[in-house]
């Protein structure tokens, strides 16, 4: 019997539980297999089940892309033969609708969409949508009016599973005002189509947020790492509730901190803390809201970080150990192998900006 035979008669739902461990570029191929095909991968249920196993698995680098946006390097393709992490899961974009004007951008994902803002000085950003699994995207200029007389801060993008909404979420302040404990965002969801203002008291006194760096997405909510009364301080925004509230950051280290940074590495919030003249110690919230919740995963020495590079912002993580790391000061991207106290330089720094993103793809055409 040959293969092609054997396959077609398999049982559909063994068929299916095959197809839902593969990734969506090859799903998207195989929909031209059959008809049968098509009308299962294209189901909004086998959508759900495919990205909530995909969840599961936040390690498996072959369900996820990253985008290196603005790039005017090429990645160093042999530096891979060293690291686990595949060259083809890179990929260098440019998309048309990101060169817009000069100023900061951020690139943020969420259930199967990119969400890009262009930060002019404190103004309103432009702000586009963008699915990379069909390559549609969409622009939100004229769906709402620029207030000159506030700051707008970089902006959180996020996903609400009790909905299926995907929500914009941008803090702002009006101009003039001193700095208090009265947090404030904008809110668009993409559902209704209509912006929302929240604020309320900060429970541990004033917020600043920061000025370049967007909110980080994980597990339905956004996080912001900004400064309180003369300290670090985090912000967290649940997607869902719409509501806010502080999480303290490793606060013992932060005493000695030089730079900090804040990113994602498998299901846990993450923190990396430049320790004057020691190294970079590697901080993941594994119980979410305890300040004692945070656990040291590894402490990368000085002398294996290339001088060029200032600060690290952790972007994903294998099973082994390897830890892919993004520079945002000076556009650096590394592979650090922490087993082996190894530093590998897949992309070399730059005075362009780029932003970095780790996107796990989604069936749901959500553009």
């Amino acid at each position: 019997m040959s293969k092609h035979k054997a396959a077609a008669n398999l049982p559909e739902e063994i068929i299916e539980e095959i197809l839902l461990r593969l990734p969506v570029k090859s799903l998207s191929r195989f929909r031209c297999v059959s008809k049968s095909f098509n009308a299962m991968i294209s189901s909004p249920k086998f959508g759900d089940e495919h990205y909530e196993i995909a969840v599961r698995n936040p390690y498996d680098l072959s369900r996820h892309q990253i985008f290196v946006m603005n790039s005017m390097f090429e990645l160093n393709a042999e530096a891979f033969s060293e690291s686990h992490f595949s060259l083809d899961k890179f990929e260098l974009i440019n998309p048309d609708f990101t060169l817009v004007s000069s100023g900061f951008k951020t690139c943020i994902s969420s259930k199967g969409l990119i969400c890009f803002s262009i930060n002019y000085v404190f103004g309103r950003p432009d702000i586009y949508l963008w699915n990379p699994m069909n390559a549609n995207y969409e622009e939100l200029y004229g769906r709402y009016d620029i207030d000159p007389d506030c700051i707008y801060y970089p902006m959180g993008f996020g996903y609400d599973s009790s909905t299926d909404d995907h929500k914009i979420v941008i803090p702002f302040e009006p101009r003039g005002e001193e700095v208090g404990d009265l947090v404030r965002f904008q809110v668009y969801s993409l559902t209704t189509l209509n912006w929302t203002e929240i604020e309320g008291r900060n429970e541990l006194g004033p917020f600043t947020f920061p000025y370049l760096r967007s909110g980080i997405y994980l597990k339905g909510e956004i996080y912001w790492l900004g400064f309180g009364r003369k300290k670090r301080m985090i912000m967290c925004f649940d997607v869902g509730d719409e509501e806010f509230y502080p999480i303290q950051p490793p606060v013992h280290e932060c005493k000695q901190a030089k730079t900090m940074e804040m990113g994602v590495l498998g299901d846990c919030l993450s923190v990396c803390i430049g320790e004057e003249g020691n190294g970079v110690a590697l901080w993941v919230m594994k119980d979410y809201y305890e300040e004692r919740s945070w656990n040291k995963m590894a402490f990368i020495p000085f002398n294996i970080i290339p001088d060029s590079i200032c600060c690290l912002m952790p972007i994903f993580v294998l099973e082994n150990g390897e830890v892919l790391m993004f520079c945002p000061v000076n556009s650096g991207l590394s592979i650090f192998n922490l087993k082996e106290n190894k530093c590998i330089s897949i992309l070399p720094t730059s005075e362009v900006p780029i932003v970095v993103t780790a996107h796990l793809g989604c069936l749901i055409p959500y553009l």
